[in-house]
């Protein structure tokens, strides 16, 4: 039996990791992949891309295009938000964040989601076909249990967040943002990814695969904020691919991918896996080939981890004893 763990780190970007000093908490055996660079943009797009690492599929055969080139130039799949371009004063240099803006402009800011319902519709195959499986997050593939959660991997999410004022017409950013409420929403979104995922494990769930956006976020990020900011989020980051791969069973196989990197604020045309063996890394050498290397493993087991009704009542009625329901 094969237990398998995918942490999918957008943008874990190899290059920095070992600048950081943190790639070997990654995995023992690293890699760039080669990545689809979409020919509108010249860029490797999140949207697309995660449809094709779970299916194995060609953007063009899974029919998931975040942009392509039409007879007007680039068309978005998505109407854009319409950014404003004026931005008041704060804590983020205004040229800095204009050209955020814009990338992000240019670059699609909210594109049209898919749940597994688009997969089933199609007769589109993933890698969870099959198997007791514990998807989280992935973009572009949203789930039941994602939804009854509040998941989200659509990125328009956090930047609202993060720097994005919608009370007027339009959306303008607002750059007054406190670095402590920066790292808050940042820290909620990876610790939530991180603990559904142990908790899959613990469930023994046989293939478990969270998404992660965070790097992704900090990447775009970097060249407006002070420069520990995208170190502290690969050293996070790096701490809980350890924590993980402390509590999965010793026979698990643990990969770190990215569907990109990210440099100075801009996609790179590489990916990164990071395995504990050797396997994956000499096996895999595009982020399409992982599905079918994912296929190829005989990955079986059942999940457990149901809530024991009986017991849920005797729950209830002791904290209603207590007067807390």
């Amino acid at each position: 039996m094969t237990r398998v763990v995918v942490l999918g780190l957008d943008a874990l970007d190899i290059e920095l990791a070992e600048e950081f000093g943190v790639a070997e908490q990654f995995g023992a055996h690293r890699r760039k992949l080669d990545t689809w660079i979409n020919p509108a943009t010249d860029e490797p797009h999140t949207k697309e891309l995660w449809p094709s690492m779970i299916s194995g599929l060609h953007p063009d055969d899974h029919g998931i295009h975040a942009v392509s080139e039409g007879d007007g130039g680039v068309e978005w799949a998505h109407p854009l938000l319409n950014t404003a371009s004026a931005l008041a004063n704060g804590i983020v240099p205004k040229p800095v964040l204009n050209a955020i803006g814009a990338r992000l402009r240019e670059r699609g800011a909210a594109l049209e989601g898919y749940s597994t319902d688009y997969y089933d519709e199609n007769e589109i195959q993933t890698v969870f076909d099959g198997v007791e499986a514990l998807p989280i997050s992935i973009p572009n593939y949203e789930t039941a249990h994602d939804r009854q959660l509040g998941l989200d991997a659509n990125r328009d999410d956090v930047w609202a967040e993060l720097a994005v004022d919608r009370s007027g017409e339009g959306t303008d950013f607002a750059p007054g943002i406190d670095m402590s409420a920066v790292h808050d929403i940042l820290g909620r979104e990876m610790g939530r990814r991180t603990s559904l995922a142990i908790h899959g494990i613990a469930d023994g769930y046989p293939l478990v695969w969270v998404w992660y956006g965070v790097l992704d976020t900090v990447g775009h990020m970097a060249p407006a904020v002070d420069a520990p900011l995208e170190r502290h989020y690969y050293e996070l980051a790096a701490s809980q691919t350890a924590a993980i791969r402390a509590l999965a069973p010793d026979d698990a196989i643990i990969l770190a991918v990215s569907d990109h990197g990210i440099q100075e604020g801009q996609h790179t045309h590489h990916a990164t896996l990071c395995s504990d063996g050797p396997e994956p890394v000499d096996e895999i050498g595009h982020v399409f080939e992982l599905a079918d290397w994912l296929d190829a493993q005989t990955i079986e087991g059942h999940a457990g981890g149901r809530v024991d009704a009986d017991e849920l009542k005797t729950a209830n009625k002791r904290l209603g004893d207590l007067g807390y329901i």
